[in-house]
């Protein structure tokens, strides 16, 4: 028999599962559709309406997963929408001079590939914001494409092309097939992978990531390789909608796939965040707009509702028992250096834990029996930790309590 022994635990179905933030944007989901059967009935009910709510809703949805990369490193990129145009016209070209549909794809996702690789190592090698960077390819890639295509349109595409943006199959669109694809591997790599595990730990702590051996700088130029790589697919999802581009193509996407991503849970700041919150985002967000349009509300009055709902759902996760907790800390310790300094070492003791229990994990000559034991002695250290440093709190906050209550009786008996 081997020694090396696999901990499987059953998982325990929990009523909170029904409070998490993917459920709660199910519910959206639900009234988004709600009020469109009753506020609009004729359309809603109409044949096609869902389809074509569902494939509108797709358009530019591959790039929701590179973003989701993207964002648990703590970076960002606003490149993508210029990246897609570039892909698209290098795409349109070159199925214009060979005609062959395979080729034309490829190049697509070369170029985009291509541009995603320069973002990325100008931000890892030169340590510049990503931000910053993105900012400006953006202006370069989308004037390259200016330049070169003027003010003339290109639809030279396979014909094919317009079946991923129109129609269906076994009476689901084309494109929730493909989307669906995607979220599956994308799904895969980054909670049942080591590639997705360190993503969670470059974003939770990038300096403590590179001291444990880890190629962070490897990490962020694959991670933007990918996402441009995705704007270049994501091209074949625009073509198949528009059927052709012009030098406008895309404007302001970005915002719509990184307003996707946070509405779906993902943290602007890094390692936190699932692939299932911004695939169920991804129908909110489109839903919501494609029911806007069909109340005739105007262009700019939908940015501004989509804006206050984005920012409303960005708020409504972190009103939660820990914020709450983490809110009476930082006010009971304000007028305390003793108090503050109590919750600042716990929490460095628990991210060190955190970053050992993750080494541990990585260890490839180790056992899982090992591994598990390590890691479940590393736990109960935790739990030691936060119960040794809750009761020191206690104590200094009494101590506290009574020297201002003795303050205030002295400032009393002079008066």
């Amino acid at each position: 028999m081997s020694d090396n022994l696999t901990v499987i635990k059953k998982r325990k179905f929990s009523p909170s599962f029904f409070a998490s933030w993917e459920m709660v944007l199910v519910y959206i989901l639900v009234l988004i559709n709600l009020m469109l059967m009753i506020f609009q009935p004729d359309i809603y009910f109409a044949s096609g309406t869902m389809s074509s709510m569902i494939s509108y809703s797709l358009i530019s949805a591959i790039m929701v997963f590179g973003m989701i990369f993207i964002l648990l490193l703590g970076d960002i990129d606003v490149s993508i929408a210029s990246i897609m145009l570039l892909s698209a016209m290098f795409m349109g070209y070159t199925y214009g001079a060979t005609h062959n549909a395979f080729l034309a794809i490829l190049v697509s996702i070369g170029v985009g590939g291509a541009c995603g690789f320069i973002n990325g190592y100008l931000v890892s090698k030169f340590k510049m914001p990503a931000v910053i960077v993105t900012i400006a390819t953006s202006m370069i890639f989308r004037g390259a494409a200016r330049i070169k295509m003027g003010e003339d349109k290109i639809n030279t595409y396979p014909s094919w092309f317009s079946n991923i943006g129109w129609n269906n199959f076994l009476g689901i669109p084309v494109s929730l097939w493909i989307f669906i694809a995607f979220a599956i591997i994308f799904g895969l790599i980054l909670h049942t992978t080591s590639y997705g595990r360190k993503l969670y730990f470059i974003g939770n702590n990038p300096t403590a990531s590179l001291y444990s051996g880890i190629n962070t700088m490897w990490f962020k130029v694959s991670v933007f390789t990918i996402m441009g790589a995705l704007a270049g697919v994501s091209a074949v999802f625009f073509i198949g909608r528009y059927t052709g581009i012009d030098y406008s193509m895309g404007k302001g996407l970005e915002m719509d796939i990184i307003a996707v991503c946070v509405l779906g849970g993902v943290s602007t700041a890094g390692g936190k965040g699932k692939i299932y919150g911004p695939v169920i985002a991804t129908f909110v967000y489109g839903f919501l707009k494609y029911a806007l349009e069909l109340m005739n509300m105007e262009a700019n009055t939908i940015k501004l509702v989509t804006g206050i709902v984005i920012i409303i759902a960005v708020i409504i996760p972190l009103i939660d028992k820990q914020f709450i907790d983490n809110c009476y800390k930082f006010f009971s310790c304000s007028n305390s250096k003793e108090l503050a300094s109590i919750r600042f070492q716990e929490r460095d003791n628990l991210k060190i834990i955190d970053n050992e229990i993750f080494r541990i994990k990585e260890d490839k000559t180790a056992g899982e029996k090992e591994k598990s034991e390590k890691v479940n002695a590393l736990k109960l250290r935790k739990d030691e930790i936060k119960k040794r440093s809750n009761e020191r709190y206690a104590v200094v906050l009494e101590t506290v309590k009574a020297a201002k209550a003795a303050k205030k009786k002295k400032i009393a008996a002079k008066k």
